[in-house]
């Protein structure tokens, strides 16, 4: 191997090393340990969740794990509002709209262009849209819109996030 790779290697190595050290260049050990602790059950469930779907075989399988995780999201949401948390309320917001905007938007496209109107799964997937489409919107809404939190601009741009989301899929079509 040439050094002239190793020494830039090792110049980033430490220029990041460095800079971690500074003074408010990021999360101190504790906050660290405790945003470990505060996440854990939610990536042992997420972890289990893209587990499941990579077993899914249809696309109604697929939204409806994805589903699973906006709903698992959207409680850690409200755990976020309950605790004037907006730091929190805006990292679990990230993830939710990720979530929709990647993983349940286009696989529930998927499914209604796969799943005639008349057909036995029709209901199935009628009800997980209103569903997702449910949790969305009720995760948006209760993010406050007066008080402490509601004057957090991270709180306001999380509640913004959370009706884009709701609106993305917005609610299942009418019946034909």
């Amino acid at each position: 191997m040439r050094p002239r790779p190793l020494i830039v290697l090792f110049a980033c190595a430490a220029l990041a090393a460095w800079v971690s050290a500074q003074p408010g260049a990021g999360p101190t050990a504790a906050e660290l340990r405790q945003m470990l602790r505060a996440n854990r059950d939610l990536y042992d469930d997420l972890a289990q969740s893209a587990l499941a779907m990579a077993k899914r075989n249809t696309s109604l399988d697929r939204v409806d794990e994805c589903r699973r995780v906006a709903d698992r999201l959207a409680r850690e949401v409200r755990v976020a509002v309950d605790a004037k948390d907006a730091d929190r309320l805006a990292e679990v917001t990230d993830h939710l709209h990720a979530v929709t905007h990647d993983g349940l938007a286009p696989n529930l496209a998927d499914a209604h262009q796969d799943i005639h109107p008349h057909s036995p799964d029709s209901p199935r997937l009628r009800e997980v849209h209103q569903s997702a489409y449910d949790s969305l919107t009720r995760a948006a809404n209760t993010v406050p819109t007066d008080g402490d939190l509601a004057t957090h601009k991270r709180a306001q741009a999380a509640r913004e996030k959370l009706a884009a989301a709701a609106a993305r899929i917005g609610p299942p079509p009418a019946e034909k």
